[in-house]
């Protein structure tokens, strides 16, 4: 339908030239392509081409528009004094700069080229200037405008620096452009897509090497584990979490580890509330079942029982020797005999199934990358990291950062356990800097 298509390609340009040889009108043309019968109009207008028409020698009329009042003399330089316009000997339209060729009036209305006309079919000659609507031709110029359209910095000089003032310092924090644009709306007069362009182009004095996740690490090694308990997960495994009611998956709590390098045996115990995009994190001072089942049980003292179960009643994690003590896990610390959530096992190998808490992870790691030791790091900087990861605002959650989400949402106590407050969008750190002492 008209209106509905964006840009023109060669097949479309092609049926055009082929329509204008037959003698086509604008409206059939524009309803066969399905676009208006002004935007073929356009269309033709800018991309013909011109082609000289054929002169008769044997008359040798010129064909200047000029001619009438022309007063050029002696354009051949050999001083015959007389009026060149005149001449017998020499066409003055070859030689002349001010040359004007004659136009046809018929090209001053549809359908604007000689595609069709009777006097180009028949071979007559014709000494007014001819234009031809060429696909190929027309297509290689539409080319040429997208290129120049795209080329360059398409903003004034104090545009680009006051916006370059404003992102640079925020890049150093490591945020990301997405995190910088969605906390500053309608502030830069180009998208983030549009500005790495020229990061990536040289344009500015940014380095590509300054956003986030342009550097790749290398795999770490693994170390001894603390030995397997091999329990049998049946009713555990990923495919009876999948049978659950989509409303209930949606409440999921991921659980996983963040471990040390070498030197430390303390872990991040980290649990990312999928639906919020929230994710605390607890140090444990051993990477162990025990360290693991003691921190579950000081949040179900923190927020109580009911409280655990509402929002850490159904928690995915993966095979991990500090995770296969499930019925640690799942037991109240409270209430003898009652369970206060259900613990289910992704696949081996399948980081994917709880893709969320892995995806921050990538956030947590570039203020504490992992040849980082934790020996040194105290529950208070982990609440500034806790801080600082969930205030960065996340593209999936709609520019919100998952501290406001959670805050709507979770027990008050649970902040006041992990210490973690919102920080400012200005002054969210993602760099190893925001624990100096730890580098």
């Amino acid at each position: 339908m008209p209106g509905e298509r964006k840009h023109l390609d060669y097949y479309d340009r092609k049926f055009i030239e082929h329509s204008l040889d037959s003698g086509r009108s604008y409206a059939f043309i524009s309803r066969k392509v399905g676009v208006d019968g002004t935007t073929v109009m356009r269309e033709v207008k800018r991309n013909r081409i011109a082609r000289e028409g054929k002169v008769n020698v044997r008359r040798r009329r010129n064909i200047c528009t000029r001619r009438t009042w022309c007063c050029e003399r002696d354009l051949c330089g050999t001083g015959c004094g007389g009026s060149c316009k005149d001449c017998k000997k020499a066409d003055c339209t070859m030689k002349c700069a001010k040359f004007e060729p004659r136009q046809c009036k018929q090209l001053e209305k549809r359908p604007y080229v000689c595609n069709a006309c009777p006097y180009v079919g028949s071979g007559t000659f014709c000494d007014c200037q001819r234009w031809f609507y060429d696909a190929r031709a027309a297509q290689d110029k539409a080319d040429e405008r997208m290129r120049e359209t795209r080329r360059g910095v398409n903003l004034d000089a104090d545009e680009l620096v006051a916006m370059v003032e404003v992102v640079k310092p925020l890049l150093k924090k490591g945020q990301s452009l997405e995190h910088i644009w969605s906390t500053h709306p309608g502030m830069f007069p180009v998208t983030a897509r549009t500005f790495r362009v020229y990061i990536e182009n040289g344009i500015l004095d940014i380095m590509t090497i300054d956003l986030p996740k342009a550097v790749k690490y290398k795999k770490r090694k693994k170390k001894p584990a603390e030995p397997s308990l091999n329990p049998l997960y049946d009713g555990r495994t990923y495919d009876d979490f999948t049978q659950l009611a989509g409303e209930e998956r949606e409440m999921v709590v991921e659980m996983d580890c963040v471990e040390s390098a070498r030197g430390s045996k303390k872990t991040i115990l980290t649990l990312m509330f999928r639906k919020l995009g929230f994710q605390i994190m607890i140090l444990l001072q051993e990477h162990t079942r025990a360290e693991v089942k003691h921190a579950l049980d000081v949040i179900e003292e923190s927020i109580g029982l009911e409280a655990f179960r509402k929002h850490l009643g159904l928690v995915v994690t993966d095979h991990g020797h500090e995770f296969n003590d499930f019925d640690a896990i799942e037991s109240s610390c409270l209430v003898e005999g009652e369970k206060r959530c259900r613990v289910y096992y992704c696949d081996p190998n399948r980081p994917d199934q709880k893709g969320s808490a892995e995806r921050n992870h990538a956030i947590l790691r570039t203020i504490l990358p992992k040849k980082t030791c934790f020996e040194a790091l105290t529950e208070e900087d982990l609440a500034l990291v806790a801080s600082h990861v969930n205030s960065y605002a996340r593209p999936s959650l709609g520019d919100v950062a998952p501290v406001d989400l959670a805050l709507a949402v979770l027990p008050k106590e649970l902040f006041e356990l992990l210490g973690i407050e919102k920080v400012v969008p200005e002054e969210v750190t993602l760099k190893p800097s925001l624990l100096p002492h730890l580098v």
